[in-house]
């Protein structure tokens, strides 16, 4: 059976518990790393204001005033000091100046860790808009690296410009604005699936599915579960108090995206083996796998992207040049639309009537869902464009590109552009 759902392997498969994170202060990639080497330890990591620099910087004071007093007592009527006297001032001072570096590295990194890095510049992985379609948050960070580069998360206000920057300890694939606005549901490169606070931007649960990068989260349409997809062809789905609700495991596949139909009886999932896996989340039985492209197999399929309509009757993916809007009830093609470039994403508009894509070639198109007729495209970025959003009140389209580091917000109706914004580019 290439579909199995297992209920309740929290402590069995992962040995842990989802933790709820009451400090910014926490190295969750560390902690994370600490909990897999043994099995029931606990992910918490030690805040960075414990441990031995501050101790050690307080014995070397208290070292250093008995240091001066000693000196008093020592010095010779010439005014010199005794070279065994010399020798120990030097053993003592080396290791206090020492343990002031250290300080000062460490003030450095707790200021870094909580007022974020506005200096941090990432390449755009992913974009949601808010609820109310006022601001919009992005994520980011570089793709190489073993253990993963540090990532990034910012909250955009569209209006001003004015920008939230929060460091994270990796990359940042993929993220969504809950649909009650509370928070943004992340996943990263390390196989963290997180739930931030959309006011504080705190981590609030952060749960750890297998060994492999969190390559698409999703929410349910009451903001109750959060779920992760990654390459071991994983999917775990949370509520979030921290409680696993389901784990669904299909071997060989690698997913890349997934999405929660609003009326929260349906998941999909897009595969790099060019499969579109439907799962039916109240039965939670065997997922229906589709295909995502036409013809016989080929080596390069994949299957990148795959996003619900607001009525849940359709949905759509995207795998190399095509496009493709199935029936959800009979898993049956409606539309299928051949494009110029790669599809890197797609999205409906909140009344359902058009769906936009954007493109290897940094295209964006939008495209009438009903006859699949092209209704307008410009050139959103000069190459690749990978995140795209549709705003809840159809008016705008976001989109991002991993190479230009900027968000650009379109008119949905005519694709003029609406606002640019942007991460300074590394000196």
């Amino acid at each position: 059976m290439s579909g199995v759902l297992k209920s309740d392997l929290k402590v069995k498969a992962h040995g842990m518990r989802p933790e709820i994170v009451k400090s910014p202060g926490r190295n969750l990639g560390i902690a994370i790393k600490q909990a897999k080497t043994k099995v029931g330890r606990s992910r918490r990591s030690q805040p960075y204001h414990r441990g031995s620099g501050y101790a050690g910087i307080l014995r070397a004071d208290r070292e250093f005033k008995g240091l001066r007093e000693e000196t008093h007592k020592s010095v010779d009527m010439t005014g010199q000091l005794p070279k065994t006297f010399q020798k120990s001032v030097a053993r003592r001072v080396v290791p206090f100046a020492s343990m002031i570096v250290v300080g000062v590295l460490l003030a450095i990194g707790i200021s870094a860790c909580f007022r974020g890095s506005p200096e941090l510049s990432l390449r755009f992985w992913s974009v949601s808009f808010s609820p109310d379609s006022a601001s919009v948050v992005t994520g980011g960070g570089e793709e190489q690296g073993t253990p993963p580069p540090p990532g990034e998360l910012v909250f955009w206000r569209i209006a001003n410009g004015h920008k939230r920057a929060i460091r994270e300890p990796a990359s940042i694939r993929s993220v969504v604005w809950s649909p009650n606005g509370k928070f943004v549901a992340v996943g990263d490169f390390s196989g963290v699936t997180k739930v931030v606070s959309a006011e504080t931007g705190k981590t609030l649960l952060a749960f750890s599915p297998p060994d492999n990068q969190v390559n698409a989260v999703a929410v349910s349409p009451d903001g109750n579960l959060v779920a992760g997809a990654t390459l071991d062809g994983t999917i775990d789905c949370w509520n979030v108090t921290g409680k696993e609700q389901h784990l669904f495991v299909v071997p060989g596949e690698k997913f890349l995206d997934l999405a929660i139909s609003p009326n929260g009886l349906e998941m999909v999932a897009t595969s790099r083996s060019g499969n579109v896996l439907l799962f039916n989340l109240v039965t939670q039985g065997e997922p229906s796998k589709l295909q995502a492209y036409p013809g016989p197999a080929r080596a390069d399929r994949t299957a990148e992207c795959a996003a619900f309509s607001h009525n849940s009757l359709s949905f759509a993916t995207g795998s190399l040049t095509t496009l493709r809007i199935w029936e959800t009830h009979t898993a049956q093609v409606k539309q299928e639309v051949e494009c110029a470039a790669n599809v890197n994403n797609v999205a409906f508009s909140p009344d359902d009537g058009m769906v936009a894509t954007v493109h290897a070639d940094g295209t964006l198109a939008v495209w009438n869902c009903n006859n699949g007729q092209e209704l307008n495209s410009t050139q959103a970025h000069p190459n690749e464009a990978f995140g795209l959003s549709f705003s809840p009140d159809g008016k705008r389209i976001a989109t991002v590109s991993r190479n230009d580091r900027t968000i650009k917000i379109w008119d949905a109706k005519t694709l003029k552009l609406v606002a640019s914004l942007q991460r300074p580019k590394p000196k």
